[in-house]
Order: C-alpha cells, then structure tokens, then sequence
C-alpha cells in the first residue's frame, strides 16, 4: 500500500489515473499546470488577466488581482517568478500546488518604504465566511481554504512579525 498526504493522482475521463504534473507552461495566453485537481491558471503579464484564478467546478471560482501590471514571469517547475513586481527588489512568486496554489512576496532588499500589498479577490458562485480564511459555495459547504499571511524571519531579523 502506498499513502500520500495529498493528492498525488487523477482519474482522468478515459478511466485512467495520471499523477499530478505541477509544471507551468504557456497555453493561450496564461500560464498554467500540465495537471492538477483544480483548474488554475497565473497571469501571462501585462494586466490582461487576473494574477491568479482558481476554479471549484460548476463556475465557481476565485481570482486574486494585482495592483499594477506585471512583468512577463520566469518559469521553473511549478513555479512563476515575477521579478520586482512587488517593487525594487521584491518579486511575486506563484507556485502551483496540486490542489491549489501559494503565493510569496521574496524581497531580496530592503526596500526604501513599506510594502504595502492588498490582493483584492473576486469571487463568483462563492462566499467568504465571517473567519476569512474558509470560502463556502452558495449552500454553505466549504469550497476553498486561505492561510493567515505571514513573514517570517530572514537574515538580519531576529524574530518572524505577522501583518494586522
């Protein structure tokens, strides 16, 4: 018997199971995994398309924007860095995950004011609960879970902050 914590394969529609490729390519104008549990597609750059959208099945999803237009992204793996989108010296970095996705802020230098990021989200055929980090289809049945943003510590900090 083999285990897993998290979903490592897919039945596809001819009845077979494909494993979960996290890889990105360019496919029509946005970046997207080769295979995931749920479709999800990152922003090619430019300011034609959300940051990142993911969707729950029955035209339910969620899209996270950026604030300005980003830089055509580096691909390694399941992973989209947009070099100093967040300003000078601090990239956006996506990475697709088998169910889903993350996102980080890497500053590689002190930047000269605070970094000040809102991801206004757009959803549609969900709704946010009171707790902010459980998103419900329209019957109340969890649909998507968001992390609590946080910043850990790094070279020259001594302790990790957490914003808000």
């Amino acid at each position: 018997m083999e285990l897993w914590s998290r979903p490592v394969r897919l039945k596809q529609q001819d009845g077979k199971w494909a494993w979960i490729d996290t890889r990105l390519t360019s496919q029509g104008g946005v970046i997207k995994p080769k295979l995931t549990k749920a479709p999800l597609t990152f922003s090619a750059g430019g300011n034609t398309q959300p940051l990142a959208k993911i969707s729950t099945g029955e035209g339910r999803s969620l899209a996270l924007s950026w604030p300005s237009p980003l830089p055509p992204p580096a691909l390694s793996g399941g992973t989209a860095t947009y070099t100093d989108a967040a300003g000078p010296g601090a990239d956006l970095v996506l990475t697709a995950l088998a169910a889903g996705f993350r996102y980080d802020i890497v500053v590689r230098r002190r930047p000269d004011q605070p970094l000040d990021l809102t991801l206004p989200p757009t959803l549609t055929g969900l709704v946010p609960t009171a707790d902010g980090h459980t998103i419900t289809d329209t019957r109340a049945r969890p649909a998507l879970l968001a992390s609590r943003p946080r910043v850990p510590a790094g070279p020259g900090r001594t302790k990790a902050s957490r914003p808000g």
